[in-house]
């Protein structure tokens, strides 16, 4: 085969290489994308009941971790309708076929599906204070990075090898002193407890997951919706 030839050849192959890595990474990014939908649908539900009932909750489950993100095994809903008007009943009722969690209503009032077996030593961690600037005291997505800023909890996730997963959006709201918004100080809490506190002022659903990877490693991510 002549230089020439040979050139077109690898170039041809090079071309080739490209599309199929292409195709392999598209292809991979549009399962990723099927995966997070199939498991906001069902989380979609649950906020929107959560919303008629006036009440907040806390889900807590884990998945299996996808570069620097979490993406858990969607719920598995009732598809009866709902009859009951209790929160925790009508709750047990859309999750009645889903195994894998208890459901219940802690001192607080707050609603609390717990998948089990999830570890709860984060959750359970003693901060001495979160302080919240003006932009975190008014989103709840932003006040929870405050409380992943403390150094109680970068000194506990970094002895356990522990990193918080990547994650976009969230609410927004404009500062001003008639919306809801969070004291500038929470002192002597946990992490659940922090938690507790913004869902008072911001009453929806929040999302806590974990997932090991395959180094050792845990990644863990506290969502609002």
């Amino acid at each position: 085969m002549s230089s020439k030839l040979w050139n077109r050849f690898l170039l041809a192959g090079a071309w080739v290489a490209c599309l199929l890595l292409f195709a392999t990474g598209k292809g991979r990014a549009q399962s990723l994308q099927r995966q997070v939908e199939a498991e906001a649908k069902p989380l979609g539900i649950v906020s929107s009941l959560l919303q008629k009932a006036h009440r907040s909750a806390v889900i807590e489950y884990s998945g299996k971790c996808v570069r620097s993100s979490i993406i858990a095994s969607p719920l598995i809903l009732n598809k009866m309708p709902i009859q009951e008007e209790d929160a925790v009943n009508a709750l047990k009722s859309l999750l009645s076929k889903d195994r894998r969690f208890s459901i219940e209503s802690n001192a607080n009032g707050l609603l609390v599906i717990k998948q089990y077996g999830i570890p709860q030593e984060l959750l359970d961690l003693r901060i001495q204070k979160v302080e919240f600037s003006t932009e975190q005291q008014f989103d709840p997505g932003k006040a929870i990075e405050a409380v992943f800023r403390t150094p109680e909890v970068q000194s506990f996730m970094k002895r356990n090898k522990m990193s918080v997963a990547n994650s976009w959006g969230g609410f927004v709201g404009m500062p001003g002193q008639d919306l809801p918004h969070l004291n500038q100080r929470i002192e002597s809490t946990t992490v659940f407890g922090a938690v507790e506190t913004i869902l008072s002022t911001f009453p929806q659903l929040a999302i806590y997951r974990e997932c090991s990877a395959a180094d050792g490693n845990r990644i863990v991510s506290i969502t609002f919706r």
